[in-house]
């Protein structure tokens, strides 16, 4: 039996089979059988590795001046993302990848969330005081699905600041299409 291959960009197959050695799920392309598998999730695993490997390869950022955001602990797992700093100010982004993506193969809208609430955090940072800040409240709201291979992009603001919390908001997109709108209050420590 084979599986419908659509939310792989790669051209592999992954395909149920007897086998002599008891794998029964192999991963092939045009030249043969790549790898073989006892369960068809492992098998989707190794075409989520190999896809993500080749379309990291190809993660940069259109243009130029994009600049890599080092990462550490959770955020490492979602990237890599980056930053580029225009006349009107700090623009974030990044190339969604496989493993960005939910059982309907677009991806997932935690992934946003999560690309929402570093990029307000580094706005603050980077447009108002470096002081140390933590999120207490985020909202996003979902307006189109993002694909595989797509380069969302965020241009923040910072709506309102006291002296203990900041006011930012977001809208990311994708080329001229506006993705999804993100806003949130973030305590001062």
């Amino acid at each position: 039996m084979s599986l419908k291959n659509e939310p792989y960009a790669l051209a592999v197959e992954i395909v149920e089979e007897a086998a002599p050695d008891g794998l029964g799920w192999s991963v092939r392309d045009g030249g043969g059988v790549l790898a073989r598998f006892q369960s068809e999730a492992l098998a989707r695993a190794c075409v989520d590795q190999l896809e993500s490997a080749e379309l990291a390869a190809a993660s940069r950022p259109p243009g130029d001046g994009w600049e890599e955001i080092q990462t550490r602990g959770f955020t490492r797992h979602t990237g890599p993302m980056w930053f580029r700093v225009t006349d009107e100010g700090p623009v974030f982004g990044f190339v969604a990848l496989p493993k960005h993506r939910n059982r309907r193969g677009i991806i997932h809208g935690g992934m946003l969330m999560t690309f929402a609430d570093r990029v307000l955090g580094m706005h603050i940072a980077m447009v108002g005081d470096d002081s140390p800040h933590a999120t207490i409240h985020l909202d996003t709201h979902f307006i189109s699905s993002v694909k595989v291979g797509e380069f969302v992009e965020a241009r923040c603001e910072i709506v309102r600041r006291t002296r203990s919390m900041v006011f930012v908001a977001a809208t990311l997109t994708v080329g001229d299409r506006v993705i999804a709108r993100a806003q949130g209050i973030w305590k001062l420590l």
